[in-house]
């Protein structure tokens, strides 16, 4: 899972939560931490479907944001595509449920969705599920004052995805992004 961004992919950011690949148990969640695939969801298909998912957190020290990076993989692009309209409509309704706006993302992957939104738990939130070939990649901000800049969003999606598509093509996943 070397698609996880590490610390010379995100300069000015320090890592918060060890980088952890491993196969899928979904729905069991036996696995620390627990796998993104949310329980509470009616159509577990996007969860079940998932061969590999993995997870990492940097925290920007300046602006005191957190960046909660994750990985599912699956079998076909099919699956994956499935998934992604799957779980952003999971996200979105359900996570980002306060005063929630789209942000764009520009052409970043296959598909692509992001918005922020007033998150129950951990305040004004930015969730972005992004679908590059039989991946999925999520990345969830939050902060309790205020939200990522959309300029800073996009750095960020555009590495995730980059090291994606390195990995798909059979290269050492490189990209690095100046997001801090």
């Amino acid at each position: 899972m070397s698609v996880l961004p590490d610390a010379p992919a995100m300069t000015g950011w320090r890592n918060v939560e060890k980088a952890v690949a491993r196969r899928s148990t979904y729905p069991e969640q036996t696995e620390t931490p627990p796998s993104m695939c949310p329980l509470a969801m009616s159509d577990k298909t996007p969860c079940t479907d998932v061969r590999l998912d993995g997870r990492t957190a940097f925290l920007d020290p300046e602006s005191k944001t957190d960046a909660l990076f994750w990985v599912f993989t699956y079998r076909d692009e099919k699956a994956a595509a499935a998934a992604h309209r799957a779980l952003w409509k999971n996200f979105y309704s359900h996570i980002l449920r306060e005063d929630p706006t789209q942000v764009d993302l520009e052409n970043i992957g296959d598909e692509r969705f992001a918005g922020r939104g007033n998150h129950p738990v951990f305040g004004r939130s930015t969730m972005s599920l992004i679908r590059v070939g039989t991946t999925l990649l999520g990345i969830n901000t939050s902060h309790s004052r205020t939200e990522l800049p959309d300029k800073q969003l996009t750095a960020l999606a555009a590495m995730f995805a980059e090291r994606a598509q390195q990995a798909l093509d059979g290269k050492t996943p490189s990209a690095v992004t100046a997001a801090g």
